[in-house]
């Protein structure tokens, strides 16, 4: 058994990830993508605990690749390497580390506090498909996880364990709606905000900015917060579908540009459907790149040679560019099918 060192990129995110993975092979991919990802589980990323599995669930599977950067005899090796290239890269948001491995061992202990067994840390994330951070936060609260106690102790007081904990995790994002942090104690958000909980508690509610960061109690893998109909003098930054830019735009003046007149359509413009309007994308902080269009139904036509063509959200598009029947559609959405000299691949949400 080898112990790898591994770097796992999203093609389109354009998002690292740097981690350590036990393997029989190091020279085979095993499905593995890190943050307790298996490709072939389904059930590591459909319900996400951190932001790299909410990545691979939003972009799909097949939009990240992984590469061996080093292969170890030892689990200490392994960890030592890769945490010098945390080390370098722990404020870097285009990475989802946000702390370094632990190379700790981990102690099992069942609700009545009597020993299971005992782990090397990055394990048990393997195999529970949870992320490093939530995990250790189980740890130092002292509160159950699959019907277990954890502790880096290999002796523990069960009176301070507590089996009726309710988690809340909060989670922090900076200016351009990156995930930068998480909490489970408001006290411990609070004194990062340098505010009151109240306040923070208000800033989730609310969706305000605090002191230059978002809050909210739920996972995005980019925040948007939520345009305030009295904020007249909010700036909207309008982009095509092709990704030119526009230009910024106050408060009524957006809705020439897009020619929309109803503030609560242009509110669900963010609501609904994550700052899309027809052919517009509308952002309230600049970006890079024009984000993928979100859709309840989509189909994407190849080639018989597999080179993609276009992606069509219009089902009625199919018949009337590709001449597909009507009862030709119905079997496209029932999976991937042939017809004529294409292949529909059919999608929904």
């Amino acid at each position: 058994m080898k112990y790898i060192v591994f770097l796992t990129t999203g093609l389109k995110s354009n998002r690292n990830y740097i981690g350590v993975h036990k393997t029989e092979n190091p020279s085979e991919f095993d499905g593995y993508l890190g943050d307790g990802i298996n490709i072939g589980k389904a059930s590591s990323f459909m319900y996400p605990k951190s932001a790299l599995q909410f990545s691979v669930k939003m972009d799909g599977a097949r939009n990240f690749k992984r590469i061996t950067l080093a292969t170890c005899n030892t689990f200490k090796e392994a960890c030592a390497k890769a945490n010098k290239i945390i080390d370098n890269i722990i404020n870097d948001v285009s990475y989802y580390n946000f702390e370094k491995i632990n190379t700790k061992t981990v102690y099992q202990y069942d609700l009545l506090g009597n020993l299971k067994r005992k782990w090397n840390f990055i394990d048990i994330c393997d195999f529970y498909n949870y992320p490093q951070e939530r995990m250790k936060r189980f740890i130092e609260l002292k509160v159950p996880f699959a019907d277990s106690f954890w502790s880096f102790d290999d002796k523990i007081d069960i009176d301070e364990y507590n089996e009726d904990f309710v988690n809340h995790i909060t989670y922090i994002y900076n200016m351009e709606g990156k995930l930068i942090r998480l909490f489970s104690e408001y006290n411990e958000l609070s004194s990062f905000l340098k505010c009151t909980v109240k306040q923070a508690l208000d800033a989730i509610k609310t969706q305000r900015d605090v002191n230059g960061y978002y809050v909210s109690n739920k996972l995005y893998d980019l925040f948007k917060p939520k345009p305030r109909r009295q904020n007249k003098s909010q700036v909207f930054h309008v982009y095509k579908d092709t990704g030119e830019y526009l230009g910024a735009y106050k408060g009524k003046s957006v809705m020439k540009v897009i020619n929309q007149h109803s503030w609560k359509k242009l509110a669900n413009t963010f609501n609904m459907y994550d700052g899309w309007y027809k052919d517009f994308y509308l952002s309230l902080v600049t970006v890079d790149k024009v984000p993928e269009r979100p859709y309840k139904k989509k189909v994407e036509v190849y080639t018989k040679d597999g080179n993609l063509v276009e992606t069509v959200y219009n089902l009625n598009i199919l018949g009337s560019k590709y001449k597909v029947p009507k009862n030709k559609i119905v079997d496209i959405q029932q999976g991937n099918k042939y017809f004529g000299d294409y292949i529909f691949k059919y999608y929904s949400k």
